[in-house]
């Protein structure tokens, strides 16, 4: 906040721009999340940073929120099978918590002068599972395939945390995955301006294809 960031956003809604998406790019995409991640944060002091704690009931709470617009887009049973596997696996969102930026669209990536790439915009910081972040950023690249693969391939060989993050992370997915889909269905009928068209069926989205 006491530093200005000049330079220019790397994407508007799901769409980069130029020049953002160059492959020698995808490393500083990638770190940028692990720095944040791997600052200490002690079971005593976040109640004194007054930090949101994300977990199983809120994403279950977002969901349930969103229910009406998601059945009307996919069948019900792929709702519910989705809620039932984020309850059998909740605990593992809970398992390691670490700084989140919280919002890591390509809106908030700034391309510097200097040609590196910046977060902005913290006032969603809060503490969350290790694949929040990422998973946010891996579904809003979702027109570049080879982009999100490379990405994730690089975050996963850096991470101090690979096993967790195999585990939490379909889990992320599947949540942006079904949100998206609320949130495709909230701009259709406020007859906006969207640059997105999302996969109607959750199998669609498979996030299983980490190597």
């Amino acid at each position: 906040l006491l530093e200005y960031l000049s330079g220019k956003p790397c994407g508007v809604y799901y769409n980069f721009t130029n020049g953002a998406r160059k492959t020698e790019l995808i490393e500083q995409y990638a770190q940028n999340i692990l720095s944040l991640q791997n600052v200490p944060i002690e079971k005593n002091q976040r109640k004194n940073l007054q930090l949101i704690q994300k977990n199983i009931h809120f994403y279950l709470e977002q969901l349930q929120h969103f229910k009406p617009k998601i059945t009307a887009q996919i069948p019900y049973s792929d709702f519910a099978q989705a809620i039932k596997t984020l309850k059998t696996q909740g605990e593992l969102l809970s398992e390691y918590l670490a700084l989140a930026h919280g919002d890591t669209s390509l809106a908030n990536h700034i391309m510097g002068k200097n040609k590196k790439v910046y977060l902005i915009d913290w006032e969603r910081c809060h503490l969350n599972n290790i694949a929040y972040d990422v998973g946010f950023l891996w579904i809003q690249t979702w027109k570049y395939p080879r982009w999100k693969k490379r990405f994730l391939n690089t975050y996963i060989k850096r991470s101090s945390h690979m096993e967790l993050f195999k585990k939490v992370f379909p889990l992320m997915v599947l949540y942006f995955s079904l949100r998206e889909i609320a949130l495709w269905v909230h701009a259709q009928s406020s007859r906006k301006k969207w640059y997105v068209v999302v996969e109607k069926k959750i199998k669609a989205i498979n996030p299983l294809t980490i190597q």
